[in-house]
């Protein structure tokens, strides 16, 4: 009984330990190699369990004690075993619960992650994809599972993306990175870097593993620094100018493409030598001190004129800057860039020869010399100037021809198959070779054998065609754009001389014609004795002295009633005593209220057959008024003529002094801190440039072509307004008087234009009174009758005005001063104190506000400037002044610039880029039309120079307009008057007179983008 129990006991025992062997065996099955012994200690147990059974069913003899004790020694060594793999398995899961900790933080990285991770199959079947996916394209991770990668790469990446991972599935470990495009799930292409690792050979992973980078911000970085440095290569590269980087020893180290254009040679002819050997030998001392003066100091930049020789020999003229940027690091040389001035130079010494050979000529005389100095200079055959009556006509008229040096007579050619026609049509028309070959019927071709032929326009002051100038020659022109600069700028002056002559020739007919009317007894006719009684007078003649009746002229004594001073009759009789005829004596009469007035006497003595003189029989012209116009015409011609001269000189000045002012804040801009030497340098050129914007200013209102905008004004509470300053700019010994007679008098005037001649009236009248005095300002209604241009030779419709008068108590004027006060840079001051262009502003401005001037002045008596303008209309309104707010303002709209000006359109590009704004430019209007249909849509803002060859600014603005664009427009300009008076700008438009400097561009233009588009 006590064995069985044992075996029970010991069955029992086996069974639970053999229970627990294999659950051990199962579990240390992934923990080689315990599970081996787990096994083997299963199978054991196993084999102890068959014997108990054997020996219960009595198949086996019960075993003796000692083989118990072995059992239980067996036992035993079974527990031990169990106990040790209990260690185990608890080491195993310490390592289990580690593996998954880090398991955890490698699936938060990868989740979390901005790069893509996916993991691909040797097919390219993704297995996963991380979290980020839909962050960065927008998919959902789940539904890309078991989808091809290739299905989401762009088609022209496809090939290189399928050679990569073909490549990857045959090679294990890290591949190198590589780009492609994917799609988002927006249908939008991403720029991504690949990164793949194969780990196929892994059993643990069995899949390569792929990392994605978003790169596509860097990769738009990119191409625009890339089409940046592409734009400035081009700009460099097809500049006509030529850019060039020469080392501190004087050699070249590169030099850009427009060398080609420029002088005919490869840049790589000039890299590595010296910047010598392409000089003029006499400009080499020049060159090297130059160079000297530039190595001084960083930053330095100085200008030089050079001769440099071509490709071909030839010596050319260059106008070059070196600036020294050898402490900068991103250049390291010194920067030049030079251009050619070959044909601007001889364009210079032409105008220089033409206009000393025609200097001081008129008439006739002008035009001969000035054909004759075109051949010579020009080194033509023919010169012509020729005059076209109008549209009615089919024929021109020369007025000069020279031939060989020989001027020929004038005669009439047809315009017909003549390249004079499109020379009318109002354009410069050339011709450099085959002349006749265009124009087969034009027999004086063929006769002079001419092969080239330019010709321009001659325009008189309302923009007509009234002439045509040009030069023809036996052989091509060599220099055809000397000869067309040549002919465009002496254009004006012989249009000028051309009018004139006109107009002469106009009053010359217009006297024939009044001197028949006088015949018909429209002049006053009278017979007189030799004492000065009338014998007999017309009715003409009594109307002319003023007196009632023919009686009371009777009664009268020449010399003493009717002249003025008795002895120039005297005189007169005297100087006619043996003349058979008396034509055109001019004599100063008085009428019957002394009034004066000129008589134009003409007539014969009557004599007695001894040859005595015994009465004189004559008629009298009342040439006053025509005395006054002529006067008048003759200061009028003057002052238009010097007026275009400064007006137009002023508009190109304005356009120099655009580009200082816009390149001066520029480069004060890109100044580092500290650099005070070169911010004051600025700060000097752009007051200088500031004073010669001043002064053309100043140019304009004396040729009426400044900007000016005329509204409705009080002129009293103008002048009001204006005495405190006034009377800081005034010494304490000079007292100021304002009497406003007329206080509600309303003009049409431009307030700054009126205070700024009331200023320069101010000014002057200090200088003429040095020791103190009265300076008086008086407001007045005053009527201008139709005498009164008769009377004082100016004046316009008859009417009411408002009469300014300013006047001072100081040294006055001489009759001669008078006369030229107006005359602009004349002036009386001492050298430096005056630029003699105030009295010449003043009549500028006056004209242009529909005014006139008088000026009364005595030596030791004073003077008194008188101001005359027409009342404003009752219903007309002011108009309110735009303000400008202070700073610079940005943007970042798109803006369309057309400027016919190289450099301003440089320059003011760079500036609106600065701010942040994007800038297409155009050369002229046709240009700009082509740009607007291009980029219409994204165009917010045009700004447009008022008169460019082709399609003006304003023309520009019209055309767009009838199409239906409302783009907001800035017109810009050197004067207001470059267009024709059909062309003129509406006050409405915005306009921005040059020169401007930064701000003020900027301030517009912002103005005009914030405020809607009408």
């Amino acid at each position: 009984m006590g064995l069985y129990v044992l075996l029970t006991l010991e069955i029992v025992g086996q069974v639970l330990a053999a229970g627990l062997a294999l659950r051990l065996a199962r579990v240390a099955g992934k923990l080689a190699p315990w599970g081996g012994v787990g096994a083997a200690i299963g199978v054991l147990v196993l084999w102890q369990i068959a014997d108990v059974a054997r020996i219960a069913t009595g198949s086996m003899v019960a075993p003796t004690y000692g083989a118990q004790v072995e059992d239980l020694i067996l036992s035993l060594l079974l527990l031990l075993g169990l106990a040790l793999m209990l260690r185990r398995f608890h080491a195993t899961q310490q390592v289990s619960a580690r593996a998954w900790r880090h398991d955890r933080r490698l699936r938060s990285l990868i989740e979390n992650s901005l790069d893509i991770v996916t993991v691909l199959d040797a097919h390219a079947t993704i297995l996963y994809a991380s979290p980020s996916t839909e962050r960065v394209l927008g998919y959902d991770p789940e539904t890309l599972v078991g989808r091809s990668v290739f299905d989401l790469v762009h088609s022209g990446d496809l090939t290189r993306v399928r050679d990569f991972l073909a490549s990857r599935v045959s090679t294990p470990g890290v591949a190198p990175l590589i780009e492609c495009r994917i799609q988002r799930i927006d249908g939008r292409w991403r720029h991504f870097e690949v990164a793949g690792n194969n780990l196929l050979d892994d059993p643990t992973v069995h899949a390569i593993m792929v990392n994605a980078r978003d790169v596509t911000q860097r990769r738009e970085a990119e191409e625009r620094l890339h089409a940046s440095e592409r734009r400035f290569r081009r700009m460099v590269e097809n500049s006509w100018d030529v850019f060039a980087m020469v080392s501190s020893e004087g050699a070249f180290e590169f030099i850009s493409p427009s060398v080609k254009r420029v002088l005919g040679y490869d840049p790589a002819d000039y890299v590595g030598r010296p910047i010598f050997e392409f000089v003029h030998p006499d400009d080499v001392l020049k060159l090297g001190e130059a160079l000297r003066d530039i190595l001084s100091e960083p930053g330095r930049s100085v200008s030089v004129e050079l001769r440099g020789r071509n490709a071909s020999g030839e010596w050319r003229w260059l106008d070059a800057v070196g600036t020294n940027l050898l402490d900068d690091p991103a250049v390291g040389a010194v920067v030049g860039v030079f251009r050619d001035k070959t044909e601007r130079r001889r364009t210079e010494e032409a105008l220089r020869s033409v206009t000393e050979g025609v200097s001081g000529a008129t008439g006739k005389e002008f035009f001969h010399s000035l054909v004759v100095m075109l051949t010579q200079v020009l080194g033509v055959e023919y010169a012509v100037i020729a005059e076209w009556p109008g549209e009615d006509s089919d024929r021109i008229h020369t007025i000069a021809v020279c031939a060989a040096g020989e001027v020929l007579e004038d005669f009439d050619r047809p315009l017909a198959g003549s390249p004079c026609a499109g020379v009318l049509a109002s354009r410069t028309c050339s011709y450099p070779g085959g002349v006749r070959e265009e124009f087969p019927d034009d027999r004086l071709l063929a006769e002079f054998e001419v092969e080239s032929y330019l010709g321009t326009p001659l325009l008189d002051s309302s923009r007509q065609v009234i002439g045509v100038i040009a030069v023809l020659g036996k052989q091509p022109l060599a220099e055809e754009q000397l000869v067309r600069s040549t002919l465009e700028i002496f254009a004006p002056r012989a249009a000028a001389e051309l009018e004139r002559s006109r107009a002469e020739e106009a009053l010359r007919r217009s006297e024939r014609s009044y001197r028949a009317l006088v015949e018909h007894a429209m002049y006053g006719i009278f017979r007189s004795t030799p004492e000065g009684r009338f014998q007999s007078v017309n009715p003409a003649l009594v109307s002319m002295l003023r007196y009632e009746s023919e009686r009371e002229v009777l009664e009268l004594n020449l010399a003493q009633d009717v002249y003025v001073d008795g002895a120039v009759r005297d005189s007169l009789i005297e100087e006619h005593r043996e003349a058979d005829q008396i034509v055109g004596v001019e004599a100063e009469w008085k009428r019957k209220d002394g009034t004066p007035f000129t008589v134009r006497l003409s007539g014969r003595p009557v004599r007695e057959a001894g040859g005595e003189i015994v009465a004189f029989e004559m008629i009298a012209e009342d040439v006053t008024e025509r005395r006054a116009l002529e006067d008048q015409l003759r200061h009028a011609q003057k002052m238009e003529a010097i007026g275009q001269l400064t007006g137009g000189i002023a508009h190109d000045f304005n356009n120099l002094l655009t580009v200082i002012l816009a390149n001066a804040d520029m480069l004060e801009q890109g100044l580092p801190d500290g650099d005070g030497e070169f911010v004051e340098d600025l700060t000097d050129l752009r007051r200088a440039a500031q004073r010669g914007s001043d002064m053309v200013k100043k140019l304009l209102g004396y040729s009426r072509r400044g900007m000016i905008a005329l509204r409705p004004l009080n002129i009293a509470t103008v002048i009001a307004n204006l005495l405190p300053t006034m009377r800081r700019i005034l010494p304490e010994n000079i007292e100021v008087r304002f009497l406003p007679r007329a206080s509600e008098a309303v003009i049409r005037a431009d307030e700054g234009a009126l205070e700024q001649i009331l200023f320069n009236l101010a000014t002057n009248a200090r200088d003429a009174m040095p020791d103190g005095g009265v300076l008086r300002i008086e407001v007045s209604h005053v009527l201008l009758d139709e005498g009164h241009q008769t009377v004082r030779g100016w004046g316009g419709s008859s009417g009411e005005y408002v009469y300014v008068v300013v006047t001072d108590t100081g040294h006055g004027m001489d009759a001669e001063t008078k006369e030229r006060i107006f005359d602009p840079f004349f002036t009386t001051k001492p050298t430096g104190l005056g630029t003699g262009l105030g009295m010449a502003m003043i009549y500028g401005l006056v004209k242009q506000q529909e005014g006139y001037i008088d000026i009364h002045s005595e030596v030791g008596k004073g003077t008194s400037v008188g101001l005359y303008f027409p009342l404003a209309p009752d219903d007309e309104a002011g108009v309110g002044q735009e303000e400008v707010e202070a700073g610079a303002p940005r943007g970042t709209e798109t803006l369309l610039l057309v400027e016919d000006e190289d450099a301003i359109r440089r320059a003011a590009k760079r500036l609106l880029e600065r701010v942040g704004y994007t800038v297409l430019l155009a050369a002229d209007g046709e240009e700009a039309l082509d740009v607007f249909g291009r980029y219409e849509t994204d165009i917010d803002l045009v700004i447009t120079d008022m008169v460019m060859p082709h399609v003006g600014g304003l023309e520009l603005h019209n055309t767009l307009r009838d199409r239906g664009k409302t783009v907001q427009f800035l017109f810009t300009s050197g004067y207001a008057g470059d267009a024709d008076e059909e062309s003129s700008l509406d006050p409405s438009l915005p306009f921005l007179q040059k020169p401007w400097d930064v701000d003020e561009l900027l301030h517009r233009v912002r103005g005009l983008l914030d405020r809607p588009v009408a």
